[in-house]
C-alpha cells in the first residue's frame, strides 16, 4: 500500500504541476551570423531527433541549415547561383526527408520562378524542380498531401490590373505538377500565405485580396475541390477596417482554425465551419504597425495540450499562447523579428526570427542574422524575451461570398541548383541591436528616392553636400526584414528590387554614424 501511495504521489506531482515540471526544460537564446555576410530565416520546422531545421536567404542564395536540440549547428548550405533566390517555407516528409519552396531567378526569362525541392535529413538534394508562371513568383506555403504529394501556394506578380494573383499547385510526389491554378479577385493585388488539405482531399487557402478606389485589402479564404476547381470563397474583414491580411489557416476536426492581422485593430483569430461561416473571433489588441504586401507570414500552430501559439511579425515581435476558445493564457514580448514558432518534442517553443533590431540611431553596422530563442512549455527563457500583458475580446467579422477568376499558365523545369557547404557563427545571446547615438536632424541631411512609386528601379540622390559620394544602403520591408544592402553605395547609382513583391518599404542611408529613412512603394 505504501509503495502504490507512493507511486501515485509521483504521478500527481508530474500532471499537476505542469509549470514546475517544464521549467527545468532546456531553454536558451542564439544567433546565427555570417561575420561577412547576411544570413536571414524565414521558417522552421522539427526533425525526427528532436532538432530542428532553418530555410531561408544567405547572401542572396537560397539557405537551408539544421541544428540539434541544444542549438548547435549540425550543417549549413546555400543552393542557388545568383542574388534572387531564397526558401519561405518548409515542410517534413513521411519518409524523414523534407521539401523547400521559394523563388529562383532564372536568368533567361528574367523572372523569378517557383522553385522547390527535396532534402535528406544530413541535407542531401534528391531532386529540384522549379515553375515558370509567366511572370515573378514565389512560395508562401507547403505542405505534403495524403497522396504522399505536395500542395503549395503563393504569388505571381505581374504588369497590369491585377498587378498580382494567387497559385495553388498540386505536385506528385517526386514533384512533377499535377495541376496549377491561378486565381484573382482583388483588382489590385491577391495573395495566398497559406494552403492545407482538408478531411474531403480538397484545399483550403488563405491570402488577401486588394482593391484600389477605394484602396483596401481583405481577407480571403477558397475552398478547393481535389481537382483545384473552386467550391467556395470568401472575404472577410472587420467592420471600419480597411486593411486586413490572412495568414494562416489550420484544418481541425471541428472547423476551420484562421490568424490574420488589421493595421488599425490589431491581431484577429477566428473559427469558421468548414464552409467558411463564422463560428467566434476574436480580437488581440497588439498593433504590428505598418505592414503591407508580402510572401513570407507567420503561422497558427496547435500546441499537444489543445491550444495555439502564433507569433506576431515586424520587430520586436510578440509571442501568443490561446485555447481552442481564443481566450488568451499568455503573452511573450520578443527581442527580434519573429518569423515563425514551433513546439519541440519536450512541449518547449522554439521561436525563430531575425536581427539586428534597427533603432533611430546607430553606431556600428552589423551583418542580418537569425535569433532563435528555447522556453519552455509556458513561453518562459533565458534572455531576448519577457512577459507583458495584452487586452484581447470578440469582435464582429463582416462575411461576403466573392467570384474569383481563374486561369492555369505555367512551364515546369528541372533545376540543377549549385549546392555549397558554408560556416555560420554561433554565439549565445539576443540578436544585435542598432541605436545608441544622435538622430539626424532632417534639415541637415535628406535623400530623394525617384521615381516613387516605382516598379521596383530606383535612383537615391543625397542633398548631403558634407559628406558627399558613397553610403551604406538598407532596404527593409513591411515585417522588418532586409530585403537589400550595400556596404558602400555609390548615391546617384540605380538600384534594382522589381523581383520584390508590392508592398511599403523602408530605405536606409547611413554614413559617419547617422542614419536616415524615407518610404518607398513599389508597385508593378
Amino acid at each position: 500500500m505504501k509503495t502504490s501511495l507512493q507511486i501515485i504521489t509521483i504521478l500527481s506531482v508530474l500532471f499537476l504541476s505542469d509549470g514546475k515540471l517544464f521549467a527545468q526544460q532546456n531553454i536558451y537564446s542564439k544567433v546565427f551570423s555570417d561575420n561577412s555576410g547576411s544570413v536571414q530565416a524565414n521558417a522552421v520546422t522539427n526533425t525526427p531527433d528532436n532538432g530542428f531545421i532553418i530555410a531561408g536567404q544567405w547572401n542572396g542564395e537560397a539557405m537551408v541549415m539544421k541544428a540539434d536540440s541544444a542549438g548547435t549547428l549540425l550543417w549549413e548550405k546555400q543552393i542557388g547561383e545568383s542574388m534572387n533566390e531564397s526558401f519561405n517555407c518548409i515542410t517534413p516528409t513521411i519518409d524523414s526527408c523534407f521539401v523547400l519552396a521559394g523563388s529562383i531567378y532564372d536568368p533567361g526569362n528574367q523572372n523569378s520562378e517557383i522553385f522547390y525541392l527535396k532534402i535528406t535529413a544530413e541535407g542531401d538534394t534528391l531532386w529540384s524542380k522549379s515553375i515558370d508562371p509567366g511572370n515573378w513568383g514565389t512560395v508562401a506555403s507547403i505542405s505534403q498531401t495524403s497522396d504522399r504529394g505536395f500542395v503549395l501556394c503563393g504569388t505571381v506578380s505581374q504588369n497590369g490590373s491585377p498587378s498580382s494573383k494567387i497559385f495553388i499547385t498540386k505536385l506528385s510526389e517526386v514533384g512533377n505538377v499535377t495541376w496549377m491554378k491561378m486565381l484573382s479577385a482583388g483588382n489590385n493585388t491577391n495573395n495566398a500565405n497559406s494552403v492545407r488539405q482538408t478531411p474531403d482531399s480538397g484545399f483550403i487557402v488563405m491570402g488577401y485580396l486588394g482593391n484600389l478606389s477605394p484602396f483596401n485589402e481583405q481577407v480571403l479564404l477558397i475552398k478547393l475541390t481535389p481537382q483545384g476547381q473552386v467550391s467556395w470563397s470568401k472575404q472577410y474583414n472587420l467592420p471600419g477596417s480597411d486593411f486586413a491580411f490572412g495568414c494562416d489557416v489550420l484544418v481541425k476536426e471541428d472547423g476551420l482554425y484562421s490568424y490574420f492581422f488589421t493595421i488599425d485593430a490589431g491581431f484577429v483569430l477566428m473559427k469558421t465551419d468548414n464552409s467558411g461561416n463564422l463560428i467566434w473571433s476574436k480580437k488581440y489588441d497588439i498593433y504590428g504597425g505598418m505592414f503591407f504586401a508580402t510572401n513570407i507570414l507567420p503561422k497558427l500552430h496547435s500546441t499537444s495540450d489543445g491550444n495555439f501559439v502564433f507569433v506576431t511579425p515586424g520587430q520586436l515581435g510578440q509571442m501568443l499562447k490561446v485555447d481552442a476558445e481564443g481566450i488568451l493564457l499568455w503573452k511573450k514580448d520578443l527581442f527580434l523579428s519573429p518569423v515563425d514558432v514551433v513546439e519541440t518534442r519536450d512541449r518547449g517553443l522554439l521561436v525563430v526570427g531575425n536581427g539586428p533590431i534597427i533603432g533611430v540611431k546607430k553606431t556600428l553596422t552589423t551583418n542580418p542574422q537569425v535569433g532563435i530563442i528555447l522556453t519552455d512549455s509556458l513561453g518562459n527563457g533565458t534572455d531576448c524575451i519577457w512577459s507583458n500583458q495584452t487586452t484581447f475580446s470578440g469582435v464582429t467579422i463582416d462575411t461576403s461570398s466573392i467570384d474569383l477568376t481563374w486561369e492555369s499558365n505555367y512551364t515546369a523545369h528541372m533545376q540543377h541548383p549549385v549546392v555549397t557547404s558554408g560556416i555560420l557563427t554561433s554565439d549565445p545571446g539576443c540578436v544585435a541591436f542598432i541605436g545608441g547615438l544622435r538622430e539626424i536632424d532632417p534639415g541637415n541631411e535628406s535623400f530623394t528616392i525617384y521615381p516613387n512609386p516605382t516598379r521596383g528601379i530606383f535612383t537615391i540622390k543625397t542633398a548631403d553636400v558634407k559628406t558627399p559620394g558613397t553610403k551604406e544602403l538598407m532596404v527593409f520591408n513591411a515585417l522588418g526584414k532586409l530585403v537589400y544592402s550595400s556596404g558602400q553605395q555609390e548615391t546617384g547609382s540605380t538600384i534594382d528590387l522589381s523581383w520584390q513583391p508590392d508592398g511599403i518599404y523602408m530605405v536606409r542611408l547611413m554614413n559617419n554614424n547617422q542614419v536616415i529613412s524615407q518610404k518607398l512603394l513599389i508597385q508593378h
